[in-house]
């Protein structure tokens, strides 16, 4: 997933207060969490809960407000210095050693508090088999309101310039799709706009027949389902 350039957004919804990292923190009372970071300074690691901030320089450990207790050692304000035996000093090159580990292999990460240094060690995760309650993963671009992702379906779309194209695809995308696909139509009613889907979509009891129509060139091919259930504790959300 391509987030260098995005503000992530991530749903904890069994949670009860929302936050926003960065410049400030506000607490409002609701039904679920969210905490707003800039993609570009951190490093998302749901499998501990944990986010990696860039912070004055160092990179922060942020903790997730998450239900439960967590496997490693970790603690707010823990310096990240090593990953996989390697130094760390930037975002980058710590994002770079977490991608590239594959779902159930190990990921280690050096880790500094009070002076005395560390090592913690988790197994990478698919999104969708990370406990804890649900969580979901969206980004916000500079399109707004025009952006939506949809879990049960495997991808994202977002409204630019007139189209609505696929700009996100999670590993259960149907296998037929393509980032940057035009999205034409959804049960025969023309989309315009990524709203003009989602409500289509909404219309559509789970379960109920999807005919998704793409184009990709001057070809258009379409993509049959069911509607399937939402992934359990995953929702859709739109900002």
């Amino acid at each position: 997933m391509n987030i260098q350039r995005h503000t992530l957004l991530i749903l904890l919804l069994t949670c009860a207060t929302v936050f926003a990292l960065g410049q400030e923190r506000k607490a409002r009372s609701g039904g679920r969490q969210m905490i707003q970071v800039n993609a570009d300074e951190t490093v998302v690691m749901l499998e501990i809960g944990t986010l990696v901030i860039l912070e004055e320089k160092a990179l922060r450990v942020q903790l997730l407000p998450i239900p439960g207790g967590r496997s490693v050692d970790i603690q707010d304000g823990d310096e990240v210095g090593m990953a996989n035996g390697k130094r760390m000093s930037s975002i980058d090159a710590l994002r770079a050693e977490y991608e590239k580990v594959k779902e159930g292999e190990e990921f280690k990460m050096g880790i500094r508090r009070d002076g005395r240094s560390h090592i913690i060690a988790f197994v990478r995760k698919d999104g969708g088999n990370i406990g804890g309650g649900g969580r979901m993963v969206v980004r916000r671009g500079p399109s707004g309101d025009n952006e939506d992702i949809f879990p049960a379906l495997g991808f994202g779309i977002v409204t630019s310039d007139g189209k609505t194209t696929v700009n996100l695809m999670m590993p259960s995308a149907p296998k037929e799709l393509a980032e940057g696909d035009e999205v034409v139509s959804i049960n025969g009613k023309a989309v315009k706009t990524s709203a003009d889907f989602s409500q289509e979509l909404d219309a559509t009891e789970i379960g109920g027949k999807l005919n998704m129509t793409f184009r990709r060139g001057d070809k258009e091919y379409t993509v049959a389902m069911d509607r399937p259930e939402p992934p359990r504790g995953m929702r859709m959300i739109r900002r």
